[in-house]
């Protein structure tokens, strides 16, 4: 009983405190009634001009309505301000899929459109993810490693992506870090002339659209621990 106890309280502790991390938090979209505010004051979103500008809102994880967006051709535009991130970068979402998309889809992305090559990317190929990007070193091009969970079962996974300043990129679902890659120590990772972008970008083609459900996109300008996470 004991056990119990300890295991329920557990969860209500996890569950408040990722609630309540906010440390480095610089951008928090929840999509609520078709909102694209940023709850952390940085820059709201608009449509963009790629992609169809296709949407419907849906329930998010707990059922409510209108509380999550269906992606079915939308991009969201988030500026091009670094939002404070320099050599550290966590990306948080909540995400459901049957895509299963043979080619790479940029779910958020603020990487290389053109040069210095620096940023950072989250993407979806096949049932699985990953977290990479560039900072215009000798690093080249740096990924964490693709996620081993299917993501594109109709159900909604919790991702989180992040790269550390020491060279560290990681990729996470549900709570599990399902694959990390090392490199050297990291330069900067903002680009100052590429925009944030949610379901795509301003200048991929159409077919590197993403196209499912996200909810509670969070991106913090440092690194989330494994308790945060």
């Amino acid at each position: 009983m004991k056990k119990i106890l300890f295991t329920l309280l557990a969860v209500v502790i996890s569950e408040f405190s990722y609630g309540q991390v906010t440390e480095g938090l610089v951008a928090h979209f929840t999509f609520n009634n078709g909102s694209f505010t940023d709850l952390a004051g940085y820059q709201d979103c608009v449509l963009s001009s790629n992609g169809d500008s296709v949407y419907f809102l849906s329930n998010d994880r707990f059922e409510n309505p209108d509380y999550a967006i269906d992606f079915q051709g939308a991009v969201l535009n988030g500026g091009i301000i670094s939002r404070d991130i320099t050599t550290e970068v966590t990306v948080s979402l909540w995400m459901k899929t049957i895509d299963n998309p043979d080619e790479v889809k940029f779910i958020i992305n603020k990487y290389y459109c053109v040069e210095p090559p620096q940023g950072y990317h989250l993407v979806i190929l096949g049932d699985s993810v990953t977290f990479g990007g560039r900072d215009n070193t000798a690093n080249g091009y740096m990924r964490a490693g693709w996620s081993g969970t299917d993501v594109n079962d109709g159900e909604w996974h919790h991702v989180v992506g992040l790269a550390r300043a020491e060279g560290t990129w990681e990729i996470w679902v549900d709570s599990h870090k399902e694959s990390s890659s090392t490199y050297s120590p990291l330069s900067s990772l903002n680009h100052s002339s590429c925009r944030l972008g949610i379901a795509g970008t301003d200048y991929i083609d159409e077919n590197s659209i993403y196209k499912g459900h996200l909810d509670d996109i969070r991106i913090f300008n440092r690194a989330l621990d494994s308790l945060e996470i």
